[in-house]
């Protein structure tokens, strides 16, 4: 039986947004390992699936899976048993979803190019810092938009007129939306710093 605690626990579930969370096969192609090596790490307390309601399938966190990839790459005795990348794994496109699924026909190999993991790790770290800037940019938009419609909240509220009135109750609701907006994008912006790291030479 695994640990209580994982070596790699999960974020607080306050922080953790959907667009983090992973299935395992999802976690074998991003990461190019069969989708046994993902249970493998649970199995041996290295991650734990985020306990969510319901019963769909088991969602891994995007930064603790990072985590226990290196660890593997770092501590293992060879390729294979390290959770290295499959062999039919072909590295792919970014897309604004993330990697898509590998298409290397079975059989073939890949390239020496192909199978330089270091390269790939500093790919996949560079990917996840503009994820991270992207993150914050859209953050600090959304706040300077706030910002904005607070000001203009504050501005109207000074008048008699009920439609004045109106119109700041409404600034005041898009100051609300757009706040919620930032703080979201700044927790995004960290959780993908955050991954940046986990893959850093």
């Amino acid at each position: 039986m695994p640990p209580t605690e994982p070596k790699f626990p999960n974020p607080p579930l306050d922080d953790i947004r959907p667009g983090t969370l992973l299935t395992v096969a999802q976690a074998a192609a991003h990461f190019g390992v069969q989708p046994g090596t993902i249970r493998q790490w649970a199995h041996r307390g290295k991650i734990t699936h985020v306990p969510l309601p319901g019963n769909g399938p088991r969602l891994y966190h995007l930064r603790p899976l990072a985590q226990a990839e290196r660890d593997a790459w770092e501590n293992g005795a060879n390729r294979t048993k390290r959770g290295g990348r499959h062999p039919d794994f072909k590295p792919c496109a970014w897309s604004g979803s993330g990697p898509t699924t590998p298409t290397r026909p079975r059989g073939t190999r890949m390239s020496d190019a192909e199978q330089d993991y270091p390269a790939w790790r500093a790919d996949q770290h560079q990917r996840a810092q503009t994820h991270a800037y992207a993150w914050a940019d859209r953050a600090t938009n959304e706040y300077g938009q706030a910002v904005r419609h607070e000001d203009d909240a504050r501005e109207r509220q000074q008048y008699d007129s009920g439609w004045q009135r109106d119109r700041a109750a409404e600034s005041r609701t898009l100051a609300q939306i757009h706040g919620v907006r930032s703080t979201e994008a700044l927790k995004l912006a960290t959780m993908w710093a955050d991954v940046a790291r986990a893959l850093a030479p």
